[in-house]
């Protein structure tokens, strides 16, 4: 079986003061980023991304604003990239640092364990362990759905 990348297909997103977003995708495509970025914003929504081509065309369903990273522009205002490319730094040193070997149908699960605790990384200890117990009540991983034999019926 293939071994995962980090520069393989992902997806990243964080609402200003929010929770972070990030999937696995199938394609990178600009249609492909185009799809995914209607799924997951509400039309209307104030949107910053780099100039990839996948987010050439979403001025014209949200307020958007972009950085250009390939001439050194960080910050244009009030628009920025720097929450989510931390993130993507956290991850990437995740995979390379400390689980080193990632197989592609467990990648999701990575995600979802990076998110959580970054989403958890201003709460006291108390309150983290309340949460990811809280998270756990109802639902069961079967031997299976750890193995990627089947899709736990829970993350439908």
């Amino acid at each position: 079986m293939k071994q995962y990348t980090p520069e393989e297909s992902r997806e990243l997103a964080r609402e200003r003061g929010g929770k972070v977003r990030s999937q696995v995708v199938e394609g990178t495509g600009v249609q492909d980023s185009e799809n995914d970025v209607l799924t997951n914003v509400a039309v209307g929504s104030r949107l910053f991304t780099d100039e990839a081509p996948g987010y050439r065309n979403m001025g014209y369903i949200y307020d958007h604003a972009t950085v250009n990273h390939s001439k050194g522009q960080y910050v244009s205002g009030e628009a920025h990239t720097n929450t989510i490319e931390n993130y993507w730094s956290l991850v990437k040193r995740m995979i390379k640092g400390t689980y080193i070997h990632v197989e592609p149908f467990h990648l999701d699960r990575y995600l979802d364990d990076q998110g959580l605790r970054y989403d958890l990384r201003k709460s006291d200890e108390h309150s983290r362990f309340s949460q990811v117990v809280t998270g756990g009540i109802g639902r069961r991983l079967t031997y299976k759905e750890l193995t990627g034999k089947v899709q736990a019926a829970w993350k439908t």
